[in-house]
């Protein structure tokens, strides 16, 4: 009896070795008459992938000359006016004719010459536009046609997999057989696939909106900076209108740090939302000062404007570590997490696709073996006998004694063909 390994090692029968349980006949003619009708309809398989690449293709073209048709239209459109404003009434048209009568009205001619050229260029790439539109409406309709065929064709694949299923449960397998064991397994991963590509949505999400959160971050941390080196000029200024305007662009630096802290800290919310996980990193917005306007416009002097800068610069440090750590959070995520579950995943479409291999495999093993089992009923029919003798259709004529009775010479010439001439009668 051959075996199979399963993945922890454990050594499952294979179903070659087994003794099934008798399979209905009807159900096996059921399969065999699946089996030819797919047989049939595969050869419009490839035909109707070749057909899809050529309607493609096709629409490709036809929305590649609508482009050229609505570039030549437009250019059409804008000749036609140029040759309608040369004939307008106008002071610039007056000029020209009355300086260069000759001038003016070859100028005409060659604009209705180019006007021309562009309508008959207009109407070749209309007519280039509806043949091509007649060809894919073409290819459509074949590809329409052979389309029917392949849900045909899909459809007695499902009807075959029914089959094969009653098959199964008519065969009657045992517990430790390997495909009900393979299919336990197989379900099993499939389920763990579907939570690897959870996680893997959830921390995909997350990364996108700590990206963001980053980007905004630095443009607060650059805004912190810009405000800080405005903050130390306004150190060395005595008033003036210099002086306001270092303010106004000094805290007009600081709101807009402040919005972008606040969009960040948004977009980390998310990303903890979307990725629950996440929320065990020490991800975290500093908060950006808000200075003192009031303070520091009314009573504008060194001491003031010292504190503004010390309040900014601590904005600036405590936004620092907060871009540190969200730096740190961004390489585990990208080098680390996100890597990690999609090597688990590669892992589980490999073992995926290998219990499958192995399902199919030994689900075809059962069937071949009903249709063996079929074919060695056949051939062990009895010979059904129609009861005739084997008689040669002709025997040697044997001759009659008429000595003691003479019969007419017209009954003895039948007597001797029925003797001379056999045929075995039909039944």
């Amino acid at each position: 009896m051959n075996t199979t390994t399963t993945a922890y090692g454990m050594p499952i029968p294979s179903g070659s070795g087994f003794a099934l349980s008798p399979i209905p006949n009807p159900l096996v003619d059921q399969y065999i008459s699946i089996e030819d009708s797919m047989n049939q309809l595969s050869v419009f398989v490839p035909q109707y992938h070749s057909q899809t690449l050529v309607v493609h293709s096709l629409q490709e073209q036809v929305n590649q000359q609508r482009q050229v048709l609505q570039s030549v239209s437009s250019q059409v459109l804008k000749e036609k006016k140029s040759v309608e404003k040369l004939y307008q009434p106008s002071i610039s048209n007056f000029f020209s004719k009355a300086l260069d009568k000759h001038g003016f009205e070859k100028k005409i001619e060659k604009e209705q010459l180019e006007y021309k050229a562009l309508l008959e260029k207009e109407h070749q790439a209309k007519y280039q536009l509806e043949q091509l539109e007649a060809q894919l409406m073409q290819a459509q309709s074949i590809q329409t046609s052979l389309h029917q065929h392949v849900q045909s064709y899909e459809t007695k694949k499902r009807e075959l997999e029914s089959c094969i299923d009653r098959m199964m449960i008519a065969a009657n397998l045992p517990p430790h057989h390997i495909i009900p064991q393979t299919q336990q397994e197989l379900f099993m991963n499939q389920n763990k696939k579907q939570q690897i590509v959870c996680y893997l949505s959830q921390y995909k999400a997350g990364l996108t909106n700590l990206q963001q959160a980053y980007s905004l971050l630095q443009s607060c941390y650059q805004r912190l900076s810009e405000a800080k080196n405005l903050a130390t000029a306004d150190l060395f200024m005595n008033g003036g209108i210099a002086n306001m305007y270092v303010d106004s662009m000094k805290y007009e630096n600081l709101n807009r740090a402040n919005d972008d802290a606040k969009k960040a800290k948004m977009f980390i919310a998310e990303a903890v939302r979307q990725c629950p996980p996440l929320a065990s990193q020490p991800l975290f917005v500093a908060k950006v000062t808000q200075g003192d306007f009031v303070f520091d416009v009314f009573f504008d002097n060194i001491i003031a404007d010292y504190i503004v800068r010390e309040k900014i610069r601590k904005s600036k440090e405590a936004m620092s570590e907060s871009i540190q750590q969200l730096t740190i959070t961004l390489n585990w995520l990208q080098m680390t997490c996100i890597p990690q579950i999609e090597r688990d995943l590669q892992e589980v479409d490999q073992l995926i696709a290998s219990l499958s291999t192995t399902l199919q495999q030994e689900r075809m093993a059962i069937v071949m073996q009903a249709l063996h089992q079929k074919s060695s009923q056949q051939s062990q029919l009895p010979v059904i006998s129609l009861g005739v003798p084997n008689c040669p259709s002709q025997v040697t004529p044997t001759l009659v004694d008429f000595s003691t009775h003479q019969p007419s010479s017209d009954l003895a010439a039948s007597v001797l063909r029925l003797e001379t001439t056999w045929e075995p009668a039909v039944l």
